[in-house]
This record gives structure tokens, sequence and C-alpha cells, in this order.
């Protein structure tokens, strides 16, 4: 386990670029395993999809990025 990084965790990627500005949607969004080892606090596990669909993107996002917090903003935050 710990020559692999630990145990695998569901994480969200993004199966297409988003656009600075643009709303997240569903079929924007795809899943990676990642080894524990691997993983920044600052990213959005799979079962946290909900809470994010619906924010917009902070900056361009490429495709096949792991997705963090520190991509979206909620709508109250844009100031």
């Amino acid at each position: 386990s710990e020559a692999t990084g630990g145990k695998k965790i569901e994480l969200l990627v993004t199966i297409q670029k988003i656009d600075r500005g643009k709303t997240i949607t569903e079929d924007m969004l795809g899943t990676r395993d990642v080894p524990q080892a691997y993983v920044d606090d600052r990213a959005i596990r799979a079962a946290d999809r909900q809470k994010v669909v619906n924010l917009r993107a902070t900056s361009t996002i490429p495709v096949a990025q792991t997705l963090a917090w520190t991509d979206i903003i909620a709508g109250a935050d844009e100031q």
C-alpha cells in the first residue's frame, strides 16, 4: 500500500475544457481514481459532484485536469 501511494480516492476531472466564467455542468465532469498520497486537500472528491454543478470556473480549466476547490466560484462570491 505504501509503495503504491495508498488506497485510491475518486476525484472529479474535466472531460472537456471549461472556459473562465463558464457555468460547470454535469456533462463537463468525469472521475479518476488517484492514490491517496497524491491527493491534494484542494482536490474535489467525486462524492461532492452536486456541490460543483452550476458553479462557475474562476479560470480556464483544461481537459483531464483534476478539479480543485480553487477552480470554482459560487455566484455570491464574484466580488
